[in-house]
């Protein structure tokens, strides 16, 4: 059984993308365009991994980790960021990536 992955951006085009190429790689993946829908799906579903955009309104993608962590503390959690300043970077985020990667990274 393929992984389940919880995608959380709040601009469509850049979480249909993401979605496209995690369901091509294989994986089973849930879309959530904001935190409050993110919940939602991960009390729904089994998640084991979920890559959220840190900048969501209303609940960030620092906080939402932190929620989940504290529901489920083996779901792996990825932060998408244009910065990987101090501020950024989340207790409960198990990998922190910027947009702007080089493709090697």
């Amino acid at each position: 059984m393929p992984l389940t992955i919880l995608c959380v951006h709040d601009d469509p085009r850049a979480l249909m993308a993401r979605s496209l190429i995690l369901s091509i790689a294989g994986y089973d993946v849930q879309t959530a365009a904001s935190g409050d829908a993110a919940i939602h799906l991960f009390a729904r579903y089994e998640v084991d991994v979920v890559i959220a955009d840190q900048s969501l309104p209303v609940v960030n993608g620092a906080q939402l980790s932190r929620l989940m962590k504290d529901v489920k503390p083996e779901v792996q959690v990825v932060l998408v960021g244009d910065t990987l300043e101090k501020a950024f970077i989340a207790d409960h985020a198990d990998l922190v990536l910027t947009r702007c990667m080089e493709p090697e990274q």
